[in-house]
């Protein structure tokens, strides 16, 4: 009997000591832009990571700006760049991307959208999130 139970307590026993299972990368960025002062600046996290882990961040700009009767846009792609996550499995940036000085002298209402893509890979694998927002002139 003593030989069954020496199996049986192994099975047993082997799911105590499995690692846990990683939850699944996410990714968030949530632009702020603000009409005071025409600044636009940025919050970028993502989570998931195993401790300390090398992830590749990148994040593309677009900008279209919009008048009553036209509008303009261009586009950035960002550069890959290293990055680490913390003790926690987790990373975040806060940027500035545009220290405003006010409201441009427009006389036509106007509209300055931004949309941020922000893209992380681990190992090969994407995780993606995009946000915009706007700065109005009536």
């Amino acid at each position: 009997m003593s030989r069954l139970l020496a199996p049986l307590g192994a099975v047993l026993l082997l799911p105590l000591f499995a690692t846990p299972a990683h939850a699944a990368t996410t990714a968030s960025i949530k632009p702020v832009c603000d009409a005071a002062t025409w600044s636009v600046s940025y919050t970028a996290t993502s989570s998931g990571h195993q401790k300390k882990a090398g992830i590749e961040v990148r994040v593309d700009q677009a900008v279209v700006e919009e008048w009553a009767d036209h509008g303009l846009g261009a586009a950035v792609l960002g550069e890959p760049r290293r990055a680490k996550a913390n003790g926690n499995g987790t990373w975040s940036e806060r940027v500035r991307l545009v220290k405003g000085t006010g409201a441009p002298n427009e006389t036509r209402p106007y509209k300055r959208t931004y949309t941020l893509d922000l893209t992380v890979t681990v190992r090969g694998v994407q995780t993606r999130a995009s946000g915009s927002c706007s700065l109005t002139l009536r």
